[in-house]
């Protein structure tokens, strides 16, 4: 990368991100101090120190590639809440994150814009997982003061990454192979999916379907004239059946025979007369019902 690339480079950084990063940072972690002693056994308090703690490792990132000792009108100066291996005597140009060209190689500034790039989407993935447990504990009506302004501090520090990552993939695409930018896109297009609450939540299980399901075609459940015919004349035939007499083509045997068992059948026998109920008269709704 040639000397005038880089200035190119330093030149179209915005020069306001280093500030707003840092002022969001430092209220960030003033939260937290206030708010660990009643929360810190929340899931959305974990989120939200994830939340810090890729905030940091960005301003690390951005930092620790500033010239030591430059005099320019647009200065960022060392805070007690930023890293503390960075010197709070020195005062940081905003406009050259990655240093001067004399002192940095190519390689070395396309290592630092990769480094910033996966930090860039592992503050963005962990700041869309805060905002969601946020947003579930703001329905149940849950300390709104407190996430109402967690979810604007998300908001903005969403807008800073966007802002970073726009001015960061051109320089990526220039600097990095084209077949090492595809690879890791598709590998950043798996992880963008992937949910990253399962761990805090509990386990997600899936419900198998099972395939040997036999499905009836809907032709086959619509009865047909004939069948609604068909199946009247069945219930008219199991109502007559009690009320039906008997057939003439008996002989007289067997039509004596068949009486004297219906007989016997409803006197019983003489031990049974004691402990035998008197059965009720069937009619034609009880063979409906079933009774």
């Amino acid at each position: 990368m040639s000397e005038m690339d880089f200035r190119k480079i330093s030149k179209e950084f915005p020069p306001s991100i280093l500030t707003l990063l840092q002022t969001e940072y430092i209220l960030l972690d003033t939260l937290i101090r206030k708010s660990k002693d009643q929360h810190k056994s929340q899931i959305f308090f974990s989120r939200l120190l994830a939340v810090r703690r890729y905030s940091k490792l960005v301003l690390y990132s951005l930092l620790d590639r500033l010239p030591s000792q430059t005099s320019s009108s647009s200065t960022l100066k060392q805070d007690q809440h930023l890293p503390s291996r960075v010197s709070p005597n020195n005062i940081y140009h905003v406009a050259s994150p990655f240093g001067t060209p004399d002192k940095r190689s190519d390689d070395k500034i396309s290592k630092d814009l990769q480094h910033l790039k996966i930090l860039i989407d592992k503050l963005i993935q962990a700041l869309f997982t805060a905002t969601q447990s946020s947003q579930q504990i703001v329905q149940l009506r849950y300390f709104l003061p407190l996430h109402t302004v967690l979810i604007s501090m998300y908001a903005r520090l969403f807008t800073i990454c966007t802002s970073i990552d726009i001015w960061l993939s051109p320089q990526l695409l220039t600097n990095i192979p084209t077949t090492e930018v595809d690879r890791k896109s598709q590998v950043m297009e798996v992880e963008t999916y992937t949910d990253l609450g399962v761990q805090d939540v509990g386990e997600k299980i899936e419900r198998q379907v099972s395939s040997s399901i036999n499905v009836v075609p809907l032709s086959k459940m619509i009865r047909t004239e004939a069948d609604r015919k068909e199946e009247k004349e069945t219930v008219i035939d199991t109502i007559m059946v009690g009320e039906r007499p008997f057939s003439n083509d008996l002989t007289e045997d067997n039509h004596q025979t068949n009486v004297q068992v219906q007989i016997k059948e409803a006197v019983g026998s003489p031990s049974m007369k004691s402990t035998t109920k008197k059965k009720r008269k069937r009619d034609v709704m009880d063979d409906i019902f079933g009774f």
